[in-house]
This record gives structure tokens, sequence and C-alpha cells, in this order.
């Protein structure tokens, strides 16, 4: 702890005040509107703890936090990409029987006060472990959960590898007060193309929902619901509507600052502690929304060289044939070329994890009006399209010599729209599944490796081969494709690369 707080101070006694930023940054970005010149500047601004309290009348950074600026985690590609897998945010889990008695509710409060929180001192199933805090006390509890200690005066490239050690064990177990917890993580996502993803209507992902099982049998995507009849569009498992709450969520998780609507995390060492104010105005939290809306959009870009643009529109062709168009949807909606559903899907065993995704309210019946269910075809419209499915490639004994069987063909949807009506039902179920995810979009994934939630394949290769559950057919024959096949399925990913 006392060399995490010795970098702290020489970090931000480089730093430069919060007016002087704002001004750099305005006469930098003068073609930027106003509000998103502020919003690049509080983004990249490095916060400090406030002694004494800051402008606002806060404290600053902290006291729980695991960066000290938005960029310091999304920088992969350029400012507003996805974060390295050192940078992985940690979840602390517990799944202890008899969870509501107050014996366990003691000893999980003795453990870490953040599982017992609210009015009614209500039990988490799930907490943020934060990996820093301005409490020279944390540390020795956060070593409590996270294992492996962190030396003091480790010099900076020593602790940056054992770091990345600690981050490339996915899920940890721990003891505490004679309870058993599980250490999951999650990787920074990254935010270019986020505005187009926020302006997505609702009802076209119903849409894209109703018709997916109908268009892929064994494909049946959730949309992710925050509240009844609100769509999650943000986060591993759409846990967040809108762009607005996933930035206002992030500052006060990930950098410990008082937010409007949202506080910022208790502080373990200090339950009683009470933030002295806002950091942050509502006023300044749009503006850095409005900077992440206007984040530049990934695109595919195809290599100069022209046998790799060949290969790599063969391996566009590969990708679609073989399935994964069923979730990695390439239009949906004003997102071009995201490649992602947005929806939940069940991965598989492999994949579980015990921060369980928002099943506040489940849809148990949905009727798109529109859905042939004799032939199993969407009725077209003037305004939903249908292109013609391509040919199946021809190459390594696909022509009925030897090899794998033929790939049965899949149609693709550019784009999907929100003409069809729907009957929607809900009920409201426990919060349960613990193998879900959102399909992430590939849009810019050439740029964000390592990949899947928590950084664990460190190739798209091995993500690909991590596909389980709902997916594990397509990886499958994936998986029975030629090498060639194989490898120009994997050029046409690398050449998706951030802005």
């Amino acid at each position: 702890m006392r060399a995490h707080s010795k970098w702290l101070a020489a970090y931000t006694a480089a730093g430069v005040c919060w007016f002087t930023m704002v001004a750099a940054a305005a006469a930098e970005d003068a073609s930027d509107p106003p509000a998103e010149a502020v919003g690049k500047a509080l983004f990249q601004k490095r916060w400090a703890a406030a002694k004494p309290a800051g402008v606002l009348g806060s404290d600053g950074l902290g006291p729980m936090f695991n960066a000290v600026s938005c960029d310091a985690c999304h920088n992969q590609g350029g400012v507003g990409g996805g974060g390295s897998i050192d940078f992985n945010v940690d979840l602390l889990s517990h799944a202890n029987g008899g969870s509501g008695t107050s014996d366990v509710r003691d000893r999980l409060r003795s453990a870490h006060p953040a599982f017992v929180s609210g009015k009614n001192q209500e039990i988490q199933p799930n907490i943020t472990l934060h990996r820093f805090s301005s409490s020279p006390k944390y540390s020795a509890l956060r070593q409590l959960f996270a294992g492996t200690p962190v030396p003091e005066g480790l010099p900076p490239n020593e602790l940056a590898v054992l770091q990345r050690k600690i981050a490339q064990k996915p899920v940890r177990t721990a003891e505490a007060s004679d309870l058993k917890f599980v250490l999951t993580q999650r990787q920074t996502p990254a935010l270019f193309g986020a505005g187009l993803i926020d302006a997505i209507p609702d009802e076209l992902l119903e849409k894209l929902a109703a018709i997916q099982p109908f268009k892929f049998p064994g494909i049946s995507g959730r949309v992710p619901q925050v509240r009844i009849e609100k769509v999650g569009r943000f986060g591993w498992r759409g846990q967040t509507e809108h762009l607005s709450d996933f930035v206002l969520g992030a500052c006060a998780n990930e950098l410990g600052l008082q937010v409007p609507k949202i506080s910022q995390p208790m502080d373990p060492t200090r339950p009683d502690y009470k933030p002295v104010g806002l950091d942050l105005t509502q006023e300044q939290c749009d503006s850095i929304t409005a900077y992440v809306a206007s984040l530049p959009v990934p695109k595919l870009v195809t290599p100069e060289d022209a046998e790799k643009s060949r290969v790599a529109d063969f391996g566009r062709t590969v990708f679609q044939t073989v399935g994964c168009v069923a979730c990695h949807v390439e239009t949906v909606g004003p997102a071009t070329q995201v490649y992602s559903d947005l929806l939940l899907h069940d991965m598989g065993p492999v994949l579980a994890d015990p921060v369980a995704a928002n099943h506040e309210f489940q849809l148990i019946e949905r009727v798109p009006v529109s859905i042939n269910r004799k032939q199993g075809n969407e009725s077209q419209s003037d305004e939903s399209q249908i292109s013609q499915p391509l040919p199946v490639p021809q190459q390594g004994g696909y022509n009925g010599g030897s090899g794998p069987p033929p790939i049965q063909l899949v149609h693709i949807h550019q784009p999907f729209t929100a003409t069809t009506t729907l009957r929607a039902t809900f009920k409201h179920v426990p919060t349960t599944i613990t193998q879900e995810w959102r399909t992430p979009p590939l849009w810019g994934v050439a740029s964000s490796a390592p990949y899947m939630h928590d950084g664990r394949a460190a190739t798209l290769l091995e993500a690909i081969a991590l596909h389980g559950g709902e997916a594990k057919a397509t990886t499958d024959r994936f998986l029975e494709l030629p090498t060639t096949q194989r490898l120009a399925l994997l050029e046409f990913l690398s050449c998706l690369r951030a802005p």
C-alpha cells in the first residue's frame, strides 16, 4: 500500500488543475461542441483525493477506486478503447447456505461491510472488490480475498509482471469469517461507437429476439431486462440501459466519485463514512456522456496487400456461412458493422459466473405478427430486407469429396427494423442465470485483446473455442473447417479494428 501511495502522490503531483485542463481542452478541440470538449477533459482528468475538500466541497478520488482516470482503463486502440487484463475489475461473490439468517448477515458484514447494505440491510450477492483505497487499512482486507500479496517497494517492471499473473487467474476462491467467496473478473469494454448502440430502439432488439429462433434453430437470444419493459444495452450482461447510466456508474464505482443518483462505494474500513458533496455535477456527467457518444466508430479496414485482401474477403464469407452471424449480426439499426445482436445467450457451463445476469423481469410470451410459423421465415415488408444466401465455399472437400459435411446456409438480415408489432407478457423471477452473456460487438475486436468477459482468451482463436451452449454447434463447424478457411475467418476478424 505504501508503494501505491507513493505512486499516487507522484502521479497527481504532475497533474494540472481541473480549470486548466478544461481551458486547454477547449483550445485544443475548438471544433468540438463545448459539452464534448469539457467531457473529454473530464474523461482524461487525473483525479486525486481532495484534502481539503475539492472544488464542489467533495472528497475527490475514492475512497475506493480502480483507477485515477477514465482513460487509464479505456485506452486500447486510442482514448475510449478497451483495457488490458491488468485493469480487470474484481467482483467478489458469496454463495452460502441460509444466506438470509442473521448469523450469516453478521459474518458477511464482518468480512466486508459492503455485503450488507441498504435501508433494510439486505444481503448483496456480489460486490466490487476495489484495487485501491485512500485508506491505509484496506490493503490487508483486499489481500484476504485477492490472495497473492503485492510486496512493498517492488520495482515497476516486476510489479507489472506480478499483477498480470494475478489477473490471469479469472476465477479464484477465498475464505473469511468462516464463509466461502468466489472472486471473478470483468474486462474493460471499448466505448467506440457507443453513441450508436445507445440509439438502438428497444423495439428493434425485441424484434430481433423474436425472429432469431425461427431464422436460426437452436439460437434464442434474450433481451436484457433492466426494469420491466426497459432494455439493457451496455455491460457484459446488458445490465445497463443507456450510455448516461453507464457513465454515472463508472464514475461512481471505478473512480469512487460522488455523482447524482449514485453514491460512491462504501469504504469497508470506515463503513460509517459519508461523502461530503458531489464530485461531478449532472451537467458535467452529461458532458462526459456527450464526449463518449461522439467517439468514432470502428470500421472494417481492408488490407492493402491484394492477397490478404482476398483472403479476408473470403473469411467474411466463411464467417457468414458457418453461422457466426446468428448472434454477431452485422447491422442493427444505426449501428452499422457492429457484429452483435446485443442479446443475452447461454454460453455453456465453462463460462458460468456467480454474478448472475439481471433477470428481474423475464419475458414469457412474445408473439411477432410477421412470423410465418409453418415455414419458419419472416414475412418481408418494405422496411425489412433479407439478403440472398451466400454460396457455400467449395474448398477443402465441400464439393462432395473428403472433409467435413457442407455447412447449412444461413440468411443475413441487412438491417433489422422495428416495424413488427409484439404482444409481450412478463413475470418476476429470481436472478439465477449464470451462463448468459450479452453478445459483445466485434467492431474493433482486433484492437481489444485479450477476449471474453474476463480476458481468459489470449487470442481470437481461443475465444471462438470457448463458445459453448447455444454457440456450440457453430463452434464445432468452425473447428471442423479446413485450416485455410479457419485462417481466412481469423484474417477477416483482424480487419475489424479500432478507429
